[in-house]
């Protein structure tokens, strides 16, 4: 649903846009380990451990500053991409899944 149009938005905030199909971060980890009593007082062992992550979420800027001549380094805002003659926007970070 969109916002209304009388809608008054903070100037130079963080915005975070989340995509709606988003799925959780998922983490598995797991051992397996096997011991075998040999002859004697030896005993061999063997162990195997793992871990899987999937859909990592990563955010990227969608409103990174980029240099432009003219403009003060200090003034950030003015080199984002999303300033008009309306009210300034901050950055915009949207997280990206990777798998």
């Amino acid at each position: 649903m969109p916002a209304p149009k009388n809608v008054i938005f903070p100037t130079s905030t963080l915005w975070v846009v989340l995509p709606p199909n988003m799925k959780p971060t998922n983490i598995t980890q797991w051992n397996v380990t096997y011991q075998k009593q040999l002859k004697g007082d030896w005993m061999a062992s063997a162990s195997y451990i793992g871990n899987k992550t999937s859909h990592l979420w990563l955010g990227y800027d969608m409103n990174a500053a980029t240099p432009v001549a003219g403009i003060p380094i200090s003034d950030i805002t003015d080199r984002r991409r999303c300033t008009g003659p309306g009210p300034r926007m901050g950055a915009y970070r949207q997280p990206a899944d990777v798998g």
